[in-house]
Formats: structure tokens, C-alpha cells, sequence
């Protein structure tokens, strides 16, 4: 993963990081505000089922796996990390279509 281009891009990755810790001890999965975050880090273009879970949070299990594993072992620890917890958290909402005020959900957080 590049490093972060600007403040927004920082914040998000520690926010992630914060997200994935908070997971881990609590012995759960990601939370929604994570999963978005970590969807628009790694998503390649409006056309991806990563782009698709950041926008509006739909989630399809088998495009979401394609492009979750395409790079996987060539990507950094962390990065893996991230797709490791988004991929069980795609394991869990498979089939969710679009979310009512998914775009807010950071926001919120």
C-alpha cells in the first residue's frame, strides 16, 4: 500500500487500524465504519465490488473474494491485515444490497 497522500488518507488508516484493534480485543468482527474505510482504501475504480461496499455498502461475496485475494500475497502485512478482517466481514452481510445512509456511516463514527 502507497503511503498516505494527504491528512484524510492518514486519518482513515489509523481509524482502520483503531477499528481493527477494537475488533481483535473484543474477539468480534469489524465494525460497519471499518469495513467502509477499508473498502475505499483498496477499491480500484467505480466499476469494483470494493468500490461498491465503500458507496453503499452492497456486498457480494464472490466478487468482493476476487478482488480481496487478486494481489493478497504480494501485498504488504498490512494490507493483508485489512483484507483478512474485510473478508470475514463480507462473509458475514454476503447478499446485503445497498444500505440507506451508508455514505454518513464514517461520519457518524
Amino acid at each position: 500500500m502507497e503511503q498516505p497522500h494527504n491528512q484524510q488518507e492518514s486519518g482513515d488508516l489509523a481509524r482502520i487500524a483503531q477499528g481493527i484493534a477494537a475488533a481483535e480485543l473484543a474477539d468480534r468482527n469489524i465494525d460497519d465504519a471499518t469495513a467502509r474505510l477499508i473498502a475505499s482504501q483498496l477499491h480500484g475504480g467505480q466499476s469494483s465490488a470494493l468500490y461498491s461496499l465503500a458507496s453503499c455498502g452492497a456486498v457480494d461475496y464472490r466478487d468482493l473474494r476476487i478482488e480481496l485475494l487478486a494481489d493478497y500475497d504480494r501485498s504488504p502485512d498490512d494490507v493483508r491485515r485489512m483484507i483478512d478482517h474485510l473478508g470475514t466481514y463480507v462473509i458475514e452481510h454476503d447478499g446485503r444490497g445497498s444500505v440507506e445512509g451508508w455514505f454518513r456511516i464514517t461520519e457518524d463514527s
